[in-house]
């Protein structure tokens, strides 16, 4: 938790940042590993530009290489259904999904293929 303010993200994202930096490190690899992002992006221009921030931050010249989306922004919250929406084809590997909130909770999970 980043603590930054109740409704709004920290300003270049800096915990949300931080919190794919620690979940990559936990998983123990390299951001280069990582083929999709599942953004958080709920369409809302501050947490999609935080977010953003975070992601070209971390990952550098690699952001752009990345794919990357956000189910929620186009269909909003579908809790346990969101896994079912799948709109292209592509081997992923190594996929990194964010999910931040209010209050600055920040939360990312690393799935990697065995």
């Amino acid at each position: 938790s980043d603590a930054y303010h109740m409704t709004a993200p920290s300003p270049n994202g800096e915990g949300a940042g931080e919190c794919m930096a620690i979940a990559l490190a936990d998983a123990k690899l390299d951001k280069t590993a990582v083929h999709y992002i599942n953004a958080h992006g709920t369409s809302t221009p501050a947490g999609d530009k935080a977010e953003t921030d975070a992601v070209k931050g971390l990952f550098g010249d690699y952001a752009y290489k990345v794919a990357m989306s956000s189910t929620k922004s186009m269909v909003g919250h579908m809790l346990g259904a969101a896994g079912g929406v799948v709109a292209r084809e592509m081997k992923i590997d190594v996929a990194l999904s964010n999910s931040f909130g209010f209050g600055g909770t920040n939360g990312t999970l690393i799935f990697k293929r065995i």
